[in-house]
This record gives C-alpha cells, structure tokens and sequence, in this order.
C-alpha cells in the first residue's frame, strides 16, 4: 500500500499479486523433498532404470546391499547384478513395466559387488512422465538373507526331529 494526499483528502493506491501459483510450485517442491528423503533413507534397494536397463538412480540402500557405489552403477547396465543364466528375467521384467504393468513381489537372486549371492524380492513398478508415458522402470529390492537362512533353520530342526509331528 502506498498513499499520497490530493485535493480531496488521502489516496491509498494497492497493489495485490496473486501467488498461487507460487504456492502450488512450493508445495510441489516440497512434497518432492520429502520423496526423495524417504528413498534416501529406505532400508531396501531403490533403483531406477531405463528400459534398456541403464540405471539411472542408485539410493544409498542400494550401495549397503550391492557393495556398488552410485557413481560405478548409474549410466552403466543393470545386469551386472543378475547371477549367470538369469539375465532374461531382467528382459522379461522390463518388457511387463514397458506395456504398464508392475512386477510385484518377484523372488529372485541377484549378485554383490564381491560376488555374494543374494536372495531378494523385487517390486518394479513403471516410470510415468508428466504426459502418463512409461519412460523407465523402479525398481524396489529387499535383501531376504535373514528370512531364508530363519527358514532354512526352522525347517532342519523340524527335519532332525526325533518326535513325530503331526499337523491338523
């Protein structure tokens, strides 16, 4: 507000902006903030890619369960995780999310940097860009080390068992 006086008393002369669109972009940017926090701090893998499956994004997860940092993964080919004689479920898995469908709860086993064996269970889901095209893939990774080996000692004690074991 700016005022001067004139003949016929005071003039207040305003001046309104509308900052809603301001608004909606500072919203955005922090609604995207907060995304990329959650992905920065998820204990699973978290990995984008294309679909000529060239990573594209590597969380820190990714680093703590693959041994590889995201400087040697991004821009380089994601089947140097896929152990020997299953670099066709990667294929196969990238033509799903291609034609808009998500893989989820894909048991699977994918190799570290220092060639350990992993058993996992992927969820990939479709990159959509703003127009809703698919231009890419994510990739979620939970390491199922734990649960496998908890299984495994589960089932050799029920197996070693000299009692019978009856199930109803």
């Amino acid at each position: 507000l700016s005022h001067t006086d004139t003949e016929d008393g005071p003039l207040v002369i305003a001046a309104v902006r509308d900052i809603t669109g301001r608004k909606k972009t500072e919203e955005a940017h922090q609604q995207s903030e907060q995304l990329a926090a959650i992905v920065e701090h998820s204990d699973d893998a978290i990995i984008g890619k294309t679909f000529d499956g060239i990573v594209t994004s590597w969380n820190p997860a990714a680093e703590r369960m693959y041994g590889y940092s995201s400087e040697e993964m991004v821009g380089t080919s994601i089947d140097q995780l896929s152990p020997d004689g299953r670099t066709g479920e990667i294929i196969s898995i990238l033509a799903r999310i291609k034609a808009g469908q998500d893989v989820e709860h894909f048991e699977t086993l994918r190799v570290g940097k220092d060639g350990t064996v992993l058993p996992v269970l992927l969820t990939v889901s479709p990159v959509r860009d703003a127009d809703g095209a698919v231009v890419g893939a994510s990739t979620i990774t939970r390491d199922m080390t734990k649960e496998k080996e908890a299984f495994e000692a589960a089932r050799s004690m029920i197996e070693s068992s000299l009692d019978a074991l009856v199930a109803i």
